[in-house]
């Protein structure tokens, strides 16, 4: 939502000027988020613009530049309106969590922390920062803080499927397949067609034992990931630990046919041991290995 918010007087400018541009400033703040939401995004960059060129020495216009850049992937562009709104008003929060983001996705590491810090001495219930440090700390392998930050992160966001994903990460790394499960299956109620949570779920429910649930899991991912071969191994996987045969040896077949390299994986998987001598099993390996 837009602050509406005087900014502070510009150097450079009368008084008299400075309140004549500003309504026309949130003119063209306001136009580029309805811009934005028709996609016209051409149009919304100019509205941007327009503003900055107005007041150059307001942070908004940078930021809400900087974050659309960010967004569309322009990731050069997006540092510099970052850095020039940050430097512009050090203490906006939006500013703060924007760079945090960029920080997150690009590095380096050792900035999340500065940024998130700042963040959360101002808004200790920073959800985004919150959630930053978490992940920051679980890269460190200082476990117990990282668990710390994102349960606190869930708690506020409890709809936030990427939080309950990096928690159950440090579950995973934990050996806690109990926990993980449950944070795997909060990020997916959350966001049901991600199928890399779906993935991650299916391979938990393998590891406690559960086969059917982890074959339900592993199919709807193969459905929405439908290009990765690694998730067909995975259900042939399952489908060994249940001693079926025929699924096995279908799975494995479509792994194989996306490329996947199965020889060396089959090799090193227990699992597969129960059709060691049978015929099928050695006419894959061999055309395996062909």
């Amino acid at each position: 939502m837009l602050n509406r918010k005087i900014p502070p007087y510009v150097s450079g400018l009368s008084m008299i000027e400075f309140e004549q541009k500003t309504p026309q400033y949130f003119e063209l703040l306001m136009l580029s988020d309805h811009l934005l939401c028709l996609r016209r995004f051409t149009k919304a960059e100019e509205a941007l613009q327009q503003a900055i060129a107005l007041l150059p020495d307001q942070a908004v216009g940078y930021a809400k530049l900087g974050a659309y850049h960010l967004k569309y992937d322009d990731i050069s562009t997006a540092k510099g309106f970052l850095d020039t709104a940050y430097q512009l008003d050090p203490t906006a929060i939006e500013n703060l969590t924007n760079l945090c983001m960029y920080y997150d996705f690009f590095g380096p590491l050792d900035k999340i922390k500065q940024i998130c810090e700042e963040i959360l001495s101002l808004d200790p219930l920073n959800v985004i920062a919150l959630a930053a440090l978490g992940v920051y700390y679980s890269e460190k392998d200082q476990l117990t803080k990282a668990l710390e930050f994102l349960q606190k992160a869930t708690t506020l966001e409890p709809s936030n499927a990427s939080i309950w994903f990096n928690l159950s990460l440090i579950h995973h790394k934990q050996g806690n397949a109990q926990e993980e499960r449950k944070c795997l299956t909060n990020a997916s109620n959350n966001d049901p067609f991600n199928g890399d949570y779906l993935c991650n779920l299916g391979l938990c429910y393998k590891a406690l034992g559960d086969y059917d649930e982890s074959l339900e899991c592993l199919w709807l991912a193969n459905k929405a990931l439908v290009y990765d071969p690694s998730i067909a191994y995975e259900i042939a996987v399952v489908y060994a630990l249940k001693k079926d045969k025929e699924f096995t040896m279908e799975t494995l077949r479509l792994a194989m046919s996306r490329d996947f390299p199965l020889l060396e994986k089959i090799s090193k998987e227990e699992a597969f041991s129960f059709l060691k001598s049978d015929r099928d099993f050695q006419l894959l390996l061999a055309n395996l290995s062909s």
